[in-house]
């Protein structure tokens, strides 16, 4: 296996984890009304790879599964992502 890609399934794992975990603690912080994480930086980390760890555990812990902007786009920057993917492993 190319350590390349061993690289890109550590940083993978790494980024969706971090994902999950931002994704609970902005929850628990909405549930006290604490300190949150902006929508911006949530966007970003779906961006960076993140975009599957944070969609289920939305999902899982009924996290702004009534903003479109996360229900639609996610699962669209995480396509994007795969499209790109593909595109460059078979160009």
């Amino acid at each position: 296996m190319s350590p390349y890609f061993i690289g890109f399934l550590i940083w993978f794992a790494a980024v969706n984890i971090i994902s999950a975990v931002i994704t609970i603690y902005d929850k628990r912080q909405a549930k006290i009304n604490g300190w949150r994480i902006s929508e911006k930086s949530l966007l970003f980390l779906s961006i960076l790879g993140g975009g599957p760890g944070m969609y289920f555990t939305m999902k899982i812990i009924r996290h702004k599964t009534k903003r479109k902007k996360f229900m639609l786009g996610i699962p669209l920057i995480v396509l994007a992502q795969i499209l790109l993917a593909a595109a460059w492993f078979i160009g």
